[in-house]
């Protein structure tokens, strides 16, 4: 099986092919790279049917081919991103073909209904599982969360295998030979081993396509959990027994900062007894909502008068779709109200920071009507008389770019504690404390 380093860059060539056209054969350069994933270098003469392979119109293609060092290789979703023609005593065309998917060992199609499961690894996932993931440990086989989710599927975290050391090996020579072999004995089949905690989904037999829906879906799911990007660094799918490796079109994978056990807001211990009514009601979530949760992760949503309109309108949205009072014309006093009465240490830091940005004491319902009038204000700017009692304060936060971009960091950790209580997970008071110092440190900003 070909041993794939993600983090280090690697060409090998081979004869490649559209799927719909097997017998029009090219060679290629496979190239792949931690920052933008796999593509495929290519170049044709122009006498030999180059028009055909190398149409303008390169979308959505499936290409076959032969790879050497690793065989069978499927590049799916192909587009097309830079090449060159050259006309003159030697003609060619040449492409190069960026797969949002590759899957090593296989061809296949995205649709192909043969697939029996998923299995992937992100580099949070250890910190996620473990409490000091860089150090080594005796190798656990037993899962650490197994459960069924929706059509009988199954899913399971399980430890694998990262820089082992066989005990077998670790003892001093000067041990005698009776004491070695009754070691030898006891340790046999044990390892050290450090965190590599990967998610397994088992199901029915099921596209390709659906697989990575349902890898998607969990991933953004721990994203929430874990409040960073999650990209997998390995991912494999299987087919019964047989396990492809496969890698997705590059995002910066390396680029995020992974935090420890002791600073994430969640970890393991809160969802592995309740995960399968958690997935469930993570599906029910309403979608603007996890949107911009999502948004905010993986795109780097700028914090801004814009997107606070986008958070005030999905926070109103979810209070008359779930709060206890649908009241529409209280809707942003009932949320903070029902969410924040409650005094602890995450709540009080909220409730803290509305009192910096307002820069005066106001009740959880006058804060509450301030933020809609906010956005009335940024809205419907032209409606509204100057000579209104509360027109200059809330320009004055409205005009303030620090201001509004520390009530969207505010109105952010608002909608992650929200989410988590929808889901039903609890957090201790040092996990309450995590999640109130992921807002941005503004008291270093001028307000």
């Amino acid at each position: 099986m070909y041993q794939f380093d993600p983090k280090s860059e690697f060409y090998h060539v081979g004869i490649f092919y559209y799927s719909d056209n097997p017998n029009n054969q090219f060679p290629g350069i496979l190239h792949y790279s931690p920052d933008t994933g796999c593509s495929l270098n290519v170049m044709q003469g122009i006498e030999l049917d180059a028009d055909i392979l190398f149409s303008h119109d390169i979308r959505d293609k499936t290409v076959h081919g032969f790879v050497e060092n690793i065989g069978k290789v499927t590049l799916l979703n192909c587009f097309q991103n830079g090449g060159s023609t050259r006309i003159g005593e030697v003609s060619y065309v040449s492409r190069v073909l960026f797969p949002l998917l590759t899957v090593f060992g296989r061809h296949c199609d995205i649709n192909d209904k043969v697939f029996t499961g998923i299995s992937f690894h992100f580099p949070e996932m250890d910190s996620f599982c473990r409490f000091d993931a860089d150090s080594y440990f005796i190798n656990n086989e037993k899962p650490v969360m197994d459960c069924t989710i929706k059509n009988d599927m199954r899913i399971y975290i399980q430890q694998g295998v990262k820089e082992q050391i066989d005990l077998n090996y670790t003892f001093p020579e000067v041990l005698t030979k009776k004491i070695q072999e009754y070691i030898n004995k006891e340790t046999s089949g044990l390892f050290l081993t450090k965190a590599f905690y990967c998610i397994n989904l088992l199901g029915k037999r099921e596209t390709l396509s659906e697989y990575i829906k349902w890898k998607n879906k969990i991933a953004h799911m721990f994203s929430i959990f874990s409040l960073q990007p999650i990209h997998c660094d390995f991912l494999y799918i299987k087919e019964g027994d047989k396990s492809f490796l496969m890698i997705e079109k590059g995002d910066g994978l390396f680029e995020s900062k992974r935090f420890l056990m002791p600073q994430l807001p969640i970890t393991i211990h809160n969802i592995k007894n309740d995960f399968s009514a958690i997935f469930e009601k993570w599906d029910t979530l309403p979608r603007e909502f996890v949107s911009l949760l999502i948004d905010r992760l993986y795109n780097n949503a700028k914090a801004g008068n814009q997107q606070y309109c986008m958070m005030i309108a999905a926070i109103a949205s979810w209070q008359v779709t779930n709060g206890l009072n649908k009241n529409y014309n209280s809707r942003y006093e009932a949320i903070l109200e029902e969410n924040l009465e409650f005094v602890d240490s995450i709540n009080s830091e909220i409730v803290k920071g509305f009192g910096e940005i307002f820069e005066t004491e106001k009740t959880l319902c006058e804060v509450g009507r301030a933020l809609g009038k906010i956005r009335d204000y940024f809205l419907h700017i032209d409606s509204i008389p100057k000579t209104s009692k509360k027109y200059d304060e809330y320009m004055s936060i409205l005009s303030n770019e620090n201001k509004i971009m520390n009530l969207c960091e505010l109105l952010y950790i608002f909608m992650i504690k929200i989410t988590y209580s929808y889901l039903g997970i609890s957090l201790s008071d040092d996990q309450k404390e995590n999640l109130s110092r992921m807002r941005i440190a503004w008291k270093t900003l001028s307000l």
